[in-house]
């Protein structure tokens, strides 16, 4: 995995901004996120994500070949 610039591992990003990162809706993201499987961090009312997270995920679900 390529290395992230340490500013952007504890930038916290928006729903938004994730679900872009992921190539996803937000929809899709609030999905990913009640199946627990990828953690938020509260800030007031509103959820964020972080860089090393969102990578993380990417990672857990990369699937090689074809079955």
């Amino acid at each position: 995995m390529p290395e992230i610039n340490p500013d952007l591992q504890t930038r916290l990003l928006t729903p938004r901004e994730a679900a872009g990162f992921l190539s996803i809706s937000t929809r899709t993201l609030s999905r990913i996120v009640q199946h627990g499987d990828l953690p938020i961090i509260r800030v007031g009312g509103s959820n964020r994500f972080t860089m090393t997270d969102l990578t993380d995920y990417i990672a857990r679900n990369r699937v090689l070949g074809h079955d």
